[in-house]
This record gives C-alpha cells, sequence and structure tokens, in this order.
C-alpha cells in the first residue's frame, strides 16, 4: 500500500508524523505571524483540497530551573574571580606608586619589596592578573543576558503575572 508521509517540524524537532492511505497528498504549511499554528491540505486526487487548522501545544517550560542554572554558573565565576581580584586590589597602591615613580613614597618603597627590586616583573604579574580576570569574567555578559531572557520568557508564561 503507497501513502503519503508527514513530518511536521518546529525548527529542527520532530512534533508529528502521518502516513496517509490512498491516492492523497499531504501538505503542512505554517501561516505566517502565528507561532505553533499550522495548516493541513490534503488533498484526494481529482479533488479540492481541504484545509485543516493545527495548533502545536508546547509543554510549559520550567524556566525558573534554567534561571537557577545560570545563576549558579554566575555565582561559581564570580567566586573564581573573588580571589583575584582582591590580589588586584592589593597591589593596586604599589602599581600607582611605581607608575608615579616617587622614589621617597612609602608605597614605592614596599612596592620594590614586594617585586623584589623588580618592577617590571611586579606589573607584569598585575597585568597578567587583570587579563586572566577579563578572560574569566568574558562568559558573564552572555550569563546575564541567558539570564534575563529567561526572566522575561518566565513572566510571558505567567501571562505577565509574576508569582511570588
Amino acid at each position: 500500500m503507497t501513502g503519503t508521509k508527514v513530518t511536521l517540524y518546529e525548527g529542527r524537532k520532530t512534533i508529528a508524523k502521518k502516513k496517509s492511505s490512498g491516492n492523497f497528498s499531504i501538505k503542512v504549511t505554517k501561516p505566517l505571524n502565528f507561532k505553533n499554528k499550522y495548516h493541513l491540505l490534503a488533498t484526494k486526487k481529482g479533488y479540492t483540497s481541504k484545509k485543516i487548522n493545527l495548533k502545536i501545544i508546547v509543554k510549559r517550560i520550567d524556566y525558573d530551573a534554567k534561571i537557577k542554572q545560570i545563576t549558579n554558573q554566575i555565582k561559581a565565576i564570580k567566586n573564581q574571580v573573588k580571589p583575584l581580584r582582591q590580589q588586584v586590589q592589593a597591589m593596586e597602591p604599589f602599581i600607582n606608586a611605581l607608575e608615579n615613580d616617587d622614589p621617597t613614597s612609602s608605597d614605592y618603597q614596599t612596592a620594590l619589596q614586594q617585586a623584589n627590586g623588580n618592577a617590571e616583573a611586579y606589573e607584569d604579574q598585575y597585568n597578567n592578573l587583570k587579563a586572566q580576570i577579563k578572560a574569566d569574567s568574558n562568559p558573564l555578559g552572555l550569563l546575564y543576558y541567558q539570564r534575563q531572557a529567561y526572566i522575561y520568557k518566565s513572566m510571558q508564561q505567567y501571562n505577565g503575572k509574576v508569582q511570588l
């Protein structure tokens, strides 16, 4: 028995599979600007097509779990970067003293002691720490954006009502 196989996709995800029996042709179209709504055009050879409206019901997505997961990723990155930031903050007064190049300053003398007399190596260490902080913090922007998007979608899912 021959028939027409129809597979309904939402993006790359298969939503439904149908097979017609006999001499039917079946076509699925998605009307413009209608999210999750489709038209199924079934045509028997020699007859006019019949349009059937389909609505795909999307199960609720647990946005709260996604938000919590992203928040945990953000916290992990912040905890990873925190000691580096503290180290940089501790070095800043001495770096400033070295940049001001004032040998009479107590910060300058302390900076030279911490750098073991090699100011360039101390400044390199400072710059390397700042570069590492920047590299480690890089994913934060995208994570904040994703979290905001999920918060917005979560609010839309509840029709604008925020459940506390």
